[in-house]
């Protein structure tokens, strides 16, 4: 396999209505195109329903956006998904926090929504649901140690160690 170093190299399918919105934004949209329960409700090849929802409170939804991409030219690149601020607004959570996409995955990108509002969203089809976000990662070799051979100022210490 050729490999290239460049974010131009990366393929994508179904982002017809997806996209960056303005020069500066750091994120692709992406759009609601379909739903389905998340596998885990006994649903696991169930397709995508093409139509619009609601999610009522407490409810995870996984939802279909169409988009399909190829990062496997681009070493060291992952991608993100975050929800929308706009969604967020709503009540609506990622249910997962953040989706991590692997550079060697290539199936199609699910967002998983939870409402933790108390009512009810819907979510129509063509809606922009959430983001993705490409980044560069570093994967290290470890040395397997029993203790640490240098320690820092702040050591082990964590929740509110650097003050309020």
């Amino acid at each position: 396999m050729i490999r290239h170093d460049k974010f131009s190299d990366v393929e994508i399918i179904g982002a017809d209505s997806s996209g960056y919105q303005t020069e500066g934004s750091a994120g692709l949209d992406l759009v609601a195109k379909g739903w389905r329960w998340p596998q885990g409700y006994g649903y696991r090849d169930m397709q995508s329903i093409a139509r619009d929802f609601t999610l009522f409170p407490g409810d995870i939804m996984q939802i279909s956006t169409g988009v399909f991409v190829n990062m496997t030219f681009v070493p060291n690149l992952f991608a993100t998904v975050h929800v929308r601020s706009s969604i967020g607004i709503k009540g609506l959570v990622l249910a997962n926090c953040t989706g991590i996409i692997d550079n060697d995955y290539q199936g199609e990108i699910f967002v998983v929504l939870r409402n933790v509002s108390n009512q009810p969203v819907v979510v129509k089809i063509g809606d922009r649901i959430a983001q993705l976000v490409f980044q560069r990662f570093e994967r290290p070799s470890f040395r397997k140690v029993d203790k640490f051979s240098s320690t820092s100022v702040r050591g082990a210490s964590g929740f509110g160690s650097t003050g309020e």
